[in-house]
């Protein structure tokens, strides 16, 4: 038994300290197999790889398309259309909602003062909005004339900006004290108002809020959000209503745009597994590698020997070169030495191999030191 474990172990130790060459040389993949086949050959299939890019539009469902896909989860929104009692559409987006009516007083923008009873003085009539006077434009008299306003006459006044309802005041200065004089209020020229009776030079000729007939409200409103009360307006219950508006999905068709050549594999690219094509490459080693250089020097010396008949116009080698061989084999030799990639195994390999016949003879001694332990303890017995 120990004679074998010392054997084994002497077979093994030279090993550790012997230097693997294996040392592989890959040419560039090649198109075509341009090498005689006496050289190791490797295939490499290459393909085509693209990303996927979304070509499309939005549309609604009730549009024509010619895409082959639809995203539902990419979609985008039209404007919401008019109020309406019912929405029953289902290929749009409904919003429920309410809506606040309310009627608002009339604001004045005309004022006629005129006079039903004997002539009276009128220096000057003064307008305002609460307690702002108001500019205006005297746009048309009738009957008056160096401040007098005779009987049946009128002075008809156009404010420069609108005044509300509950803000109205006129004042009618005279040297006439306290006489009757009378004036009409207009939303428009054509939407007379209200009729007041009052005396010349009275300061406070505010309108009054009792019994205001509907004529002086505008038409029913209709707001989003509800509305204040206020003295100026009349608030009606809610009402509900509901609005659409149009949803664009996203339609699309997928365009592959495709990388220039062909791959192995590109990181974040598809393969196109039906588009592919075959390439070559050659494996070779030292002694190969050092004979293919050889060759290819000696083919170039050989046709550098050839001379160019410009007469005849073509090209003439020694008789025992063969031009278009050896032109040829250059041809086809140049790319593969000149494209030499390689892997050496010298690394990893050989450390892999070092450390397992390392551990091979620890194991082997350990085997040697228990059989001359046991041999020992036989012994002593």
């Amino acid at each position: 038994m120990l004679k074998k474990i010392s054997i084994i172990i002497l077979i093994f130790i030279p090993f550790i300290s012997y230097k693997v060459s294996a040392t592989t040389f890959y040419t560039e993949t090649l198109k075509e197999k341009n090498i005689n086949s006496e050289y190791p050959l490797e295939e490499i299939i290459k393909y085509r790889f693209y990303q996927e890019e979304k070509v499309g539009e939005y549309l609604t469902p009730k549009d024509k398309s010619n895409y082959s896909y639809i995203d539902y989860e990419n979609k985008k929104y039209g404007e919401y259309g008019p109020y309406l009692d019912e929405c029953n559409d289902t290929n749009k987006d409904v919003l429920n909602t309410y809506l606040y009516p309310y009627k608002t007083l009339k604001g004045i923008n005309y004022v006629k003062v005129y006079n039903l009873s004997r002539k009276i003085n009128i220096n000057k009539v003064k307008i305002f909005d609460q307690n702002l006077e108001s500019e205006y434009q005297i746009i048309e008299t009738y009957q008056y004339i160096n401040n007098y306003l005779d009987t049946g006459g009128y002075i008809l006044i156009k404010l420069n900006s609108q005044i509300p309802y509950t803000n109205f005041n006129i004042t009618i200065s005279s040297t006439d004290y306290s006489k009757i004089i009378s004036y009409k209020l207009f939303n428009t020229i054509e939407n007379h108002l209200i009729d007041k009776t009052v005396l010349t030079n009275s300061q406070n000729n505010t309108l009054s809020l009792d019994n205001i007939p509907s004529s002086h409200y505008s038409d029913l409103s209709y707001s989003e959000k509800p509305v204040s009360k206020t003295s100026d307006n009349i608030i009606y219950e809610k009402i509900p209503k509901c609005r659409m508006r149009d949803i664009y999905y996203y339609h699309y068709n997928i365009k592959k745009n495709y990388l220039k050549g062909y791959y192995e594999n590109i990181e974040g690219y598809i393969k196109d597994n039906n588009d592919y094509q075959i390439y070559y490459r050659y494996i070779l080693d030292d002694t190969k590698i050092s004979f293919l250089k050889k060759e290819l020097e000696l083919s170039i010396e050989k046709l550098n020997n050839c001379k160019n008949n410009e007469v005849k116009n073509e090209v003439t080698c020694p008789s025992n070169i063969s031009k278009e061989k050896d032109y040829k084999y250059i041809k086809e030799l140049t790319p593969v030495i000149q494209n030499i990639t390689h892997k050496d195994f010298n690394d990893n390999s050989l450390k892999k191999i070092k450390l397992s016949l390392i551990i091979t003879i620890i194991s082997l001694l350990l085997l040697l030191l228990i059989y001359l332990f046991s041999k020992k303890s036989r012994t002593n017995k």
